[in-house]
């Protein structure tokens, strides 16, 4: 039997933290999803560039989940970007038929 990991502890896989420290989440819905799996995937924002001081982290993470959804292209059905730190979660930005809404 393994022992359990913390999210907080020295062994705890990077994206463990990333999930309760990231101020943004996207919700990625696909077209064609693989068979047996969910069909959607949920994505945390990097808020910080780790080598240089970031003046605004919430529009710097944000920025960076568009561009990666965007990459993704006619892959993706719907995306939906969360704030991930209030209570609610409330939708800050919504992508569908290739258009950003927000």
């Amino acid at each position: 039997m393994q022992p359990t990991v913390s999210a907080s502890s020295p062994g705890a896989p990077g994206y463990a933290t990333l999930k309760y420290k990231s101020l943004t989440k996207a919700r990625v819905y696909f077209a064609t999803p693989a068979p047996g799996t969910p069909g959607q995937c949920d994505y945390y924002s990097f808020d910080t560039s780790g080598r240089y001081e970031v003046q605004d982290p919430r529009d710097y993470g944000l920025r960076g989940l568009m561009k990666m959804i965007d990459k993704m292209g006619a892959k993706v059905a719907r995306a939906i970007i969360y704030d991930n730190q209030a209570p609610g979660r409330p939708e800050i930005l919504r992508k569908e038929r290739g258009s950003w809404n927000g």
